[in-house]
């Protein structure tokens, strides 16, 4: 089997104004279905912040493709968002990958860490991206 070849790592972050994104989600019907997992927004509709929580998880999606540099798509529903997956329940938030944003990191040797943050009406979200071979907390 061939080894995929590690590339360097890459960071991304994203900062989303989270009042905006919720008017858009009430004014766009069907926008958070594409947007988001079910997972995803099952996780923020049980928390007393759900429009915290969302734009914390559009935050780490699109940090993360920018991570890997391919950014979102002009439209902003790209087939990646439910490809990238939050989850920020117990302990650390991570990101589970799915299809070709799985394959994508696989083939760039790499694995996700994730940081989200919020403060002042913004969720703030940053991807790093470290070599596989890397132990998972600690940069070289």
């Amino acid at each position: 089997m061939r080894r995929p070849s590690a590339v360097p790592a890459s960071v991304g972050t994203d900062l989303v104004h989270v009042e905006g994104l919720a008017q858009r989600l009430a004014g766009l019907p069907g926008l958070g279905e594409a947007l988001f997992t079910p997972a995803e927004r099952a996780g923020a509709a049980s928390r007393a912040q759900s429009a915290q929580a969302l734009a914390a998880c559009f935050a780490a999606k699109e940090a993360f493709l920018k991570a890997v540099g391919r950014g979102l798509s002009p439209s902003g529903v790209d087939a990646w968002l439910q490809q990238v997956e939050v989850e920020a329940g117990e302990g650390p938030p991570r990101l589970r990958l799915h299809g070709e944003a799985a394959a994508c990191l696989q083939r760039r040797g790499q694995h996700a860490l994730l940081s989200l943050a919020a403060d002042g009406g913004h969720a703030l979200a940053t991807v790093v991206l470290l070599p596989a071979a890397a132990p998972a907390g600690r940069v070289a």
